[in-house]
């Protein structure tokens, strides 16, 4: 591994979750990484963060509340996190597929949560919340304007999948703590029912798989109107 901090991809292999024989897949892949970096092989560090930088990214951002996010970038916090993460990766034994993503995920709390504490005795009060608003207002109502150098079209495609991205974090983020976080654990750092129950305090993997799916159904609620809004916006471009 090189001595520079690590960097991701342009494109880094994003895990997928959706059947209990790619769970498990992704739960042997890791195994084997990890087993191969306490072995003395850094390159395995480098795939397993390349492998986990996107879930880690987008569950910093979820996580981080305004204040935090005026001040720092999402990106450079998965940095650090990942750096103190390699500590505990020496000794880690990870026995089910979305272990490995809820160990970083806390110490990506307490990353923030330290960013948010240090804020706070720097006494960064809401006078500077008042003006970062206004200078987020100025720039989503006013002046700014996407002019690619080519037709456009490979750009304008991504602008598009952001702004989706974008869309479904903020209403994520307006959901009730408990919808939240159950969201948070099973689909985005891809925890199993009985970890996601183990760490919601639920009693049965049952009482989680309705939870979630409750709170799916507040989710497609608050998403609703913002993609209605979006589609109607693209037809009268």
């Amino acid at each position: 591994m090189s001595s520079g901090p690590w960097r991701p991809p342009t494109r880094a292999p994003y895990p997928t979750l959706t059947s209990s024989a790619r769970r498990s897949a992704e739960h042997d892949r890791t195994v084997s990484l990890i087993r191969r970096f306490q072995g003395g092989d850094p390159v395995a560090l480098d795939t397993l963060f390349s492998r986990y930088y996107p879930r880690v990214l987008r569950y910093v951002q979820l996580r981080m509340g305004p204040l935090v996010k005026s001040r720092f970038e999402a990106e450079d916090i998965v940095q650090e996190v990942f750096a103190a993460a390699m500590q505990d990766l020496h000794s880690v034994v990870v026995s089910e597929p979305g272990e490995l993503i809820h160990r970083l995920a806390t110490v990506a709390e307490n990353q923030i949560r330290g960013k948010a504490d240090y804020l706070a005795a720097k006494n960064l009060d809401a006078r500077i919340e008042k003006s970062l608003d206004s200078i987020r207002g100025a720039i989503s109502t006013g002046s700014f304007r996407f002019d690619p150098a080519d037709d456009g079209t490979p750009q304008m495609e991504e602008l598009a999948r952001k702004e989706l991205v974008a869309i479904v974090n903020e209403c994520i983020g307006d959901l009730s703590p408990d919808h939240r976080e159950v969201i948070l654990l099973r689909n985005v750092a891809g925890c199993s029912w009985a970890l996601v129950a183990e760490k919601m305090g639920r009693e049965t993997d049952q009482a989680v798989c309705m939870l979630h799916a409750r709170a799916r159904v507040a989710l497609l609620k608050l998403l609703a109107p913002r993609l209605r809004d979006v589609r109607e916006g693209e037809m009268e471009a």
